[in-house]
């Protein structure tokens, strides 16, 4: 996975992903065995194509490529195919799943 520093905040943020995030972490809990950070949006670093209204939404969707998760410690695509357990991010690539 390639990092890059974050173009407002001294962050890593993720040089291949469609979208990210540069969060500033303003309190952190500790609550049942894990933790909740409560931060502040300062920056969004997203792929221009992605507001592109020339291109459909489907297409749109395909670029950006977002992961969810149903508390099953496993991660998915939004056509429901499982890419992945939690905390297995660092095999995807070795295993040809994007």
């Amino acid at each position: 996975v390639q990092i890059e520093r974050g173009a407002v905040l001294p962050v890593p943020v993720l040089a291949d992903s469609p979208w990210c995030f540069e969060l500033e972490v303003i309190n952190r809990f500790e609550m049942d065995g894990g933790e909740i950070y409560h931060c502040v949006i300062r920056n969004v670093l997203a792929d221009e194509r992605l507001s592109d209204e020339k291109l459909d939404l489907d297409e749109r969707m395909r670029l950006a490529s977002p992961v969810v998760t149903a508390g099953i410690q496993r991660y998915f695509s939004l056509n429901s195919h499982s890419i992945g357990a939690w905390g297995q991010w660092k095999h995807l690539r070795e295993e040809g799943t994007h």
